[in-house]
């Protein structure tokens, strides 16, 4: 017995995940260029910051991405659950959790 491989997601899918109820994370910047949505919170940051500080976002920023849109930036899904995410983003933009982090010692 074959197993098929497992479909890949449809456009019309990912359009009602952004359609549906999201929430508008801390972490949301009017003039931000990228919105990447865990769960359903969205993060509406700055491409720059994240590629900056970190190479899998500069690798994922360069792959194609879905063209997928709201308020003018591209929706970005992430496997990620939404308060990790959050901690992430924290230390690409909020320096005293970093200061936080490393004054603990």
């Amino acid at each position: 017995m074959s197993t098929r491989p497992s479909k890949r997601q449809r456009s019309e899918d990912l359009s009602l995940l952004v359609a549906a109820e999201t929430i508008r994370s801390t972490f949301w910047y009017d003039d931000g260029n990228i919105i990447l949505q865990a769960d359903f919170t969205q993060f509406r940051v700055h491409r720059s910051v994240l590629s900056k500080q970190s190479s899998v976002f500069e690798g994922m920023f360069l792959m194609p991405q879905h063209p997928n849109s709201e308020e003018g930036c591209p929706v970005v899904f992430m496997p990620d659950r939404a308060d990790d995410l959050s901690i992430v983003i924290s230390m690409f933009y909020d320096m005293s959790f970093v200061n936080c982090v490393f004054n603990y010692r």
